[in-house]
């Protein structure tokens, strides 16, 4: 009866949090109303979320990953009201409810958990130490990265480093190994993820505050394309000309459309223009959700803090992984939810719970709703894994049955990838849409240079310099993967 009381009491301040960003978007457009009400709105909900889903992690994870949830969730239903007809004010908050309300109701189903949303504050003074000292003084270079970026800000240049702040760089070597030190310390594992994630984020917002408009290219025909979902131009979300039954389903269910969805529905709760919640939407979820993950990832992988810590931090400052975290493309955001999906892959592999099956379905599928090619590596994953608890389970019974089923599937998800464009053309009017990928590629071809293409990719026409600066990091994770097991 408590819990349920906590859930109503719960509830009521989400739907308070909504009244006052629709009040904000018809009377007062105040940013700085928004932001506030919207933390609230995600707090609140993430909390429910976390608790039903997370009950047994510690409370920083079970913060993160339950907002990450109620991310999904909020993008899945704001994505469907869009496709059914648009993403305006008022349907904008109907979104809101119906997420806020469905995240109610699996708030009701938790069952044995003590809700405690007291808040215990023992202020009391203590001589700083140097490991305070230490952390002090590292938010207080983090802030200060902030402030340089902020005031080297520009129109569109050459190249931000014409405009940026000359004292950034070195600061930034400075602010680094503050961070090693702070990590190789007897910190808590928390806080020191705490303080990772302060560095990723700072890193993956280089380009949007030095550069208006970010990273030119990509996201720029997205940023297009979400505004004139956010404008009213479009109705039932991005669709290419009508041919088939087929192209229109599949145009429905791009990343472009999903990620417009999640666009736009920040920007009305905020009460900002749709630039600025594309153009952040990947850094910021990068910079929480990616290193967060790679700590979860590993630690289930080696059982080590202490490397899981250090992963954490390698993934956040390898060059081409800064970059893809800082432009918002679906490809970005596909990533994002393949690597989370990752852990609850491995967590399955020993865990019988419900919950962590169906968490690694949905990641799955969200992964696929966001970019293609990472719903199609996730979904490889994921029968791999199905595949190898088969085998756990049934190789004392008929071993040689179980063998051929795990060889064969994993040959099958290892053809998935190579095999998923060239199937798309199937489902296109011919000649109307050309694929990077081909089988035609391999016309031509000498046998030994299939192999060499199969074995080590492009990494063969690459220069020394490009190999070591694309293949360096995911090699020495290979190896350091391979030896840790």
């Amino acid at each position: 009866m408590v819990a349920r009381n906590k859930i109503f009491f719960l509830t009521l301040l989400s739907y308070a949090t909504i009244l006052i960003i629709f009040i904000n978007l018809t009377t007062i457009h105040s940013p700085l109303i928004g932001a506030i009400a919207s933390v609230m709105y995600f707090l609140v909900n993430a909390t429910v979320l976390g608790r039903f889903f997370f009950e047994k992690e510690h409370v920083f994870f079970r913060l993160i990953f339950g907002n990450l949830l109620f991310i999904m969730l909020l993008g899945l239903v704001s994505w469907a009201v869009m496709v059914i007809y648009n993403l305006d004010i008022v349907r904008s908050v109907i979104a809101l409810c119906i997420a806020a309300t469905l995240s109610s109701f699996l708030g009701l189903k938790t069952k044995h958990v003590q809700w405690d949303l007291r808040f215990r504050t023992c202020i009391q003074w203590r001589t700083p130490t140097r490991l305070g000292i230490v952390r002090l003084l590292y938010l207080c270079m983090i802030g200060l990265l902030f402030y340089l970026l902020f005031v080297s800000r520009s129109g569109e240049v050459h190249t931000v480093w014409e405009f940026i702040h000359p004292a950034f760089i070195p600061m930034l070597f400075a602010t680094t190994f503050l961070l090693l030190a702070v990590i190789y310390s007897t910190e808590k594992v928390e806080y020191k993820l705490l303080s990772i994630v302060f560095y990723s984020i700072l890193i993956h917002t280089f380009f949007v505050i030095i550069f208006p408009a970010g990273d030119v290219g990509g996201q720029q025909l997205i940023l297009s394309d979400t505004r004139l979902v956010f404008d009213n131009a479009f109705f039932h979300g991005l669709r290419w000309p009508q041919v088939n039954i087929f192209l229109q389903i599949f145009s429905v269910l791009r990343g472009k459309n999903f990620q417009s969805a999640i666009s736009v529905t920040l920007a009305r709760m905020v009460g900002i223009d749709v630039y600025w919640s594309h153009s952040l939407l990947i850094p910021l979820l990068w910079g929480v959700l990616v290193p967060t993950a790679a700590f979860k990832i590993t630690k289930t992988l080696t059982g080590s803090t202490n490397v899981s810590v250090l992963s954490s931090l390698l993934i956040s400052s390898f060059t081409p992984i800064i970059y893809w975290g800082s432009i918002s493309v679906p490809n970005s955001l596909g990533y994002i939810f393949f690597f989370c999906s990752l852990f609850f892959i491995l967590k399955y592999l020993s865990s019988d719970e419900p919950k962590v099956s169906f968490l690694m379905v949905t990641f799955c599928l969200i992964a696929l709703l966001s970019h293609f090619l990472a719903g199609i590596i996730s979904f490889s994953l994921l029968f791999l894994a199905i595949a190898i608890r088969e085998y756990e389970e049934e190789k004392g019974r008929s071993p040689v049955t179980t063998r051929i089923l795990l060889l064969s599937s994993f040959i099958f998800c290892m053809s998935l990838l190579p095999l998923s464009l060239p199937y798309l053309r199937i489902f296109y009017p011919l000649n109307s849409f050309q694929t990077h990928f081909g089988f035609d590629k391999l016309y031509g071809l000498s046998a030994e240079k299939i192999i060499e293409l199969f074995m080590i990719g492009e990494y063969v026409n690459f220069r020394v310099r490009s190999v070591l600066f694309y293949g360096l990091g995911p090699l020495l994770g290979l190896l350091g993967i391979i030896y840790y097991l």
